[in-house]
């Protein structure tokens, strides 16, 4: 999951998704790349969170950092 605080004092969460653990290599950094992207096209935060959640709990479930997938893959993860 995630926590998120901004400059005005909010904060938004979110809970992690449930993943088998292959190995922690880029969750971070899928992590992060998730957020960002949603975060520049216009998304919630709430939005950003969850999709970043649903991202890094992928990864993590593949042995490699970067596993082959379809966009689709990852929404319905």
């Amino acid at each position: 999951g995630a926590y998120l605080y901004n400059s005005d004092g909010e904060e938004y969460m979110c809970s992690a998704v449930p993943a088998k653990l292959a190995s922690t290599v880029g969750a971070g950094d899928s992590f992060a790349a998730a957020f960002v992207i949603n975060y520049i096209k216009g998304e919630s935060i709430n939005k950003c969170l969850e999709f970043a959640s649903k991202v890094s709990s992928f990864v993590v479930s593949n042995m490699e950092a970067v596993p082959d997938y379809e966009i689709d893959d990852l929404i319905s993860y």
